[in-house]
């Protein structure tokens, strides 16, 4: 999340002032972090797959309560958060019957995140063999609308699968985890969603920049000493 489209940079002289005009119909976008890969039907020996964070769009590293730096956001400009991916879906391996074999279902792939670039869908799970079956990737999010995750593997009824991948997040949703499997011989655990990046960073406190904001801000600013 701390990474950032745009950043200031540091070393500037205490007493430099700083302007930075985001002009009409600019578009600064955070990226969209890639959802998470789909477990394996029975692994949970550190393999789980938790969706990427997205990052964020605007980061001030320069200004003090003194000598703010100050943020003109023109007419129809917009700034924008990237969001995070959503988690893969945990893997189910089942037994059916005394003496029957294995059948390992992996989990789905996670949705990736809305932004710019977009969050890259997540990879099915690995691990089916003979009566098991794959699930599949994740969706790729958009510049405004996370990705859906993707489907278990699953056998013909149903009965039996892995579970689907978390969505990926967008504006007012977050990413979403991935759900446990619950295969009777056997399951792994989904991983969880990626955090959101925000609009606007600040390695300084909110009373380091003025912002004239005449544009569309969305996903929140976070400044030094911000409790969320």
């Amino acid at each position: 999340r701390g990474k950032c489209a745009l950043r200031t940079g540091t070393g500037w002289s205490l007493t430099s002032n700083m302007v930075i005009d985001i002009g009409d119909s600019a578009r600064l976008r955070g990226a969209g972090g890639k959802g998470g890969k789909g477990n394996d039907p029975a692994d949970d020996a550190g393999d789980i797959k938790h969706g990427r964070e997205g990052t964020s769009a605007l980061g001030i590293q320069h200004g003090s309560s003194h000598n703010k730096t100050v943020i003109n956001v023109n007419s129809s400009a917009i700034i924008r958060a990237g969001y995070g991916g959503g988690g893969g879906g945990g893997g189910s391996y089942n037994h059916e019957g005394k003496g029957a074999g294995g059948h390992p279902y992996p989990g789905g792939g996670g949705g990736g995140g809305a932004g710019w670039p977009v969050g890259a869908g997540g990879a099915r799970g690995d691990g089916a063999f003979g009566d098991g079956a794959f699930g599949s990737a994740g969706s790729a999010g958009t510049k405004t609308v996370g990705g859906a995750g993707g489907a278990g593997g699953t056998n013909d009824n149903s009965s039996n699968s892995g579970e689907k991948g978390g969505d990926g997040g967008e504006e007012g949703t977050a990413a979403a985890s991935g759900p446990n499997g619950s295969g009777t011989a056997g399951s792994s655990s989904g991983g969880s969603g990626g955090g959101d990046g925000t609009a606007l960073r600040s390695t300084g406190a909110s009373n380091t920049y003025t912002l004239n904001n005449n544009g569309s801000m969305v996903g929140g600013t976070k400044n030094s000493g911000d409790v969320s």
